[in-house]
C-alpha cells in the first residue's frame, strides 16, 4: 500500500480533464498503479461512492476504460456525456441483454470494464451489499478482475449534494489481480472478489486518507 503515483501529464477519459487539475482540486492519489495489467481483458471491480467514481477511476487507468451505468442516466446532454465517458447503459431492474452483450463484447476485445458490484452509490460512504454479476462478466469476457477501492469521493460529492465539493482528498487503491480458477464456479469467484475488495477497504484505511 506504500507505493503511490501522483498524476500530472495523463488525461482523463473525456480528453480535456488533466489529472494534474484533479490532484490540485482534490489532492488525488493512486495506490497500486502497477497492479493494473497493461494488456488483456480486465474487470475493474470497485466500491461506489459518488458520481466522481467513473471519471476518476477511468482516468487513473493507463488503458481505455468503459463502465456500466443505469439506463435512466442516458437522457439528453447527460446521455451524450455518459457515452463520451465510455458508459454502457444497463437496466438495473430487469434483464438487459443488449447492455450485457456490449459489456462482454468490450472484454472479448481485450478492454477494461469498470463495474460497481454494489450496483448503486453508497448512502454513508461505507461498503454496501454486493450483487452478483462480476464473476459472470469475467467468465464470459475471459477477463481477470482487479479489485479496487475509492475513498474520499463520498465526501467530495455525497448523494445529498447537487454539486461536487472540492478540496476533499480522493484516494484510489488497486489490489492484486484475481484470476478465475479452473473449475471454479461463479459464486466462488464472486466471493473471492468481494473478499478482496473488503480486505482492501480495511487496508486502505490504515494507509491514511479519508475514513470513508
Amino acid at each position: 500500500m506504500a507505493e503511490s503515483l501522483e498524476f500530472g501529464r495523463q488525461f482523463g477519459p473525456l480528453g480535456f480533464v488533466p489529472l494534474i487539475e484533479a490532484a490540485a482540486v482534490f489532492g488525488f492519489r493512486l495506490y497500486g498503479w502497477h497492479r493494473m495489467p497493461r494488456q488483456g481483458a480486465v474487470v475493474l471491480a470497485s466500491n461506489h461512492q459518488s458520481f466522481l467514481d467513473p471519471p476518476f477511476l477511468g482516468a487513473t487507468c493507463p488503458r481505455n476504460t468503459r463502465f456500466l451505468a443505469r439506463k435512466t442516466l442516458f437522457i439528453g446532454p447527460l446521455g451524450w456525456v455518459m457515452r463520451r465517458l465510455g458508459a454502457i447503459p444497463m437496466d438495473r431492474d430487469s434483464p438487459d441483454l443488449g447492455g450485457l452483450k456490449e459489456a462482454v463484447g468490450s472484454l472479448q476485445e481485450g478492454g477494461v470494464l469498470l463495474v460497481f458490484p454494489e450496483g448503486t452509490r453508497s448512502r454513508d460512504g461505507g461498503l454496501g451489499v454486493f450483487r452478483p454479476g462480476v464473476s459472470m462478466l469475467a467468465r464470459r469476457g475471459s477477463a481477470v478482475v482487479v479489485p479496487c477501492v475509492i475513498r474520499g469521493a463520498f465526501d467530495a460529492w455525497p448523494r445529498w449534494s447537487p454539486l461536487p465539493r472540492p478540496f476533499f482528498p480522493i484516494r484510489v487503491h488497486n489490489g492484486d489481480v484475481v484470476a478465475p480458477r479452473e473449475g471454479e464456479g461463479p459464486r466462488e469467484l464472486g466471493e473471492r472478489v468481494e473478499r478482496a475488495i473488503r480486505e482492501l477497504w480495511v487496508a486502505s484505511e490504515r494507509a491514511g486518507g479519508s475514513s470513508r
